[in-house]
C-alpha cells in the first residue's frame, strides 16, 4: 500500500475497480482527506488519486467517513445443531450489513467444536454461504488438552476459547489443574469467558426463586466475573500465556485488568458501554413480556 499523499509506484496499476474520493478516512496515522482506491476486493492506494487513477466505479465520499471493516471477534452463529436461533448464512449477512468484515465463531454450537473433524465441518459449512471473512474457535477442555497446541494452528481456527463458567458439558473449564494444562498447551493468546461458576450455582436460586427477569444482573454479578478474571490472570503469569477477556462488563475489571495489559487484552459489546440492566428491565421489561 502507498503511502498517504503520495501517487502510487509505476510499478502499480493506476486502474481501480472502485475509487472513493474526497472522503475523510480513518487510518493508523488518525483522520485523513485522501482517497482510497480498491481492485480485486482489497485497498490497493491510498492518498490524492484524482487524476493519477481510472476506476470502473467512482464514489463521492466528500462530507463522509470512510472506515475500515470491523473484525468481530464475538459472534455465535449456533451452527450447526442450534438453527432455530441462527445460522452462519444469515449471520454473516447481518453482520455485513453492520459494516462487519470477518467474524470468529464461537464453539458452543451443537456438536461443540472441540477437534479437527469440528472445525472442518464448521469451515465446509461457511463456504460459499458466508458473506464476509470467517474463523471459528475451538473449545479449551478437559477432553482435548493433548491436541490444543495443533488445533490452535490449524488453518480457519481463530484460536482457543475458555468457558469458566455458564456453559455445559465438555467445554465447561472451572477446575484450576485443567486450566493450567490448558494454559501450557499452546502459545497463542487465549480468549476467556470470565465468570466464577463455583458462586453462579451458589447464587442460581436469586433467579430460579423470584422468577423475576430483573434478578438475572444480581444472580451474575460483578464479584462473579471478577473473581473469575483475577483468578484466570493469576494462573496465565505463571504459564508466560497471553489472554484476551472477552465482554469485560464493570468498571470493577477494568480497574484491576488495567494493570495487566502487557500480557491481556480486552473486549467490550456495545450494551455494555451503553445500557444497565436494572434500569433497561424496569423501563422495558423484556422480549417475553411484550410477546
Amino acid at each position: 500500500m502507498n503511502t498517504t499523499g503520495n501517487l502510487p509506484p509505476q510499478s502499480l496499476s493506476c486502474h481501480a475497480d472502485l475509487l472513493v474520493q474526497g472522503g475523510t478516512v480513518i487510518t493508523p496515522n488518525g483522520t485523513e482527506r485522501i482517497d482510497v482506491a480498491c481492485a480485486d476486493g482489497r485497498i490497493v492506494a491510498l492518498g490524492n488519486l484524482q487524476g493519477a487513477w481510472s476506476a470502473d466505479t467512482r464514489l463521492d465520499a466528500t462530507g463522509l467517513h470512510v472506515l475500515p471493516g470491523v473484525i468481530d471477534s464475538q459472534v455465535h452463529f449456533r451452527e450447526p445443531g442450534l438453527l432455530h436461533k441462527e445460522n452462519l448464512e444469515a449471520g454473516t449477512r447481518g453482520a455485513v450489513l453492520g459494516g462487519i468484515t470477518a467474524v470468529f465463531e464461537m464453539p458452543n454450537t451443537f456438536p461443540l467444536t472441540l477437534g479437527k473433524t469440528d472445525l472442518h465441518a464448521k469451515l465446509d459449512a461457511a463456504r460459499e454461504r458466508a458473506w464476509c471473512d470467517f474463523a471459528f474457535y475451538v473449545g479449551g477442555s478437559a477432553v482435548n488438552i493433548e491436541q490444543l497446541a495443533a488445533l490452535e494452528n490449524l488453518p480457519g481456527c481463530a484460536g482457543v476459547k475458555i468457558f469458566m463458567g455458564s456453559s455445559f458439558g465438555d467445554l465447561l473449564a472451572d477446575d484450576d489443574e485443567v486450566l493450567r494444562l490448558i494454559l501450557h498447551h499452546g502459545k497463542r493468546r487465549l480468549a476467556v469467558h470470565a465468570e466464577d461458576e463455583s458462586r453462579l450455582r451458589e447464587r442460581k436460586t436469586i433467579a430460579l426463586e423470584s422468577a423475576d427477569v430483573r434478578q438475572h444482573p444480581v444472580w451474575r454479578d460483578v464479584e462473579s466475573a471478577l473473581m473469575a478474571t483475577r483468578r484466570i490472570v493469576r494462573l496465565a503469569a505463571e504459564a508466560s500465556r497471553r489472554l484476551h477477556i472477552l465482554h469485560v462488563s464493570s468498571a470493577e475489571e477494568m480497574t484491576y485488568l488495567v494493570g495487566h495489559k502487557h500480557r491481556v487484552s480486552v473486549e467490550v459489546t456495545p450494551h455494555h458501554l451503553t445500557l444497565q440492566a436494572p434500569e433497561c428491565y424496569e423501563h422495558l421489561g423484556s422480549q417475553e413480556n411484550k410477546i
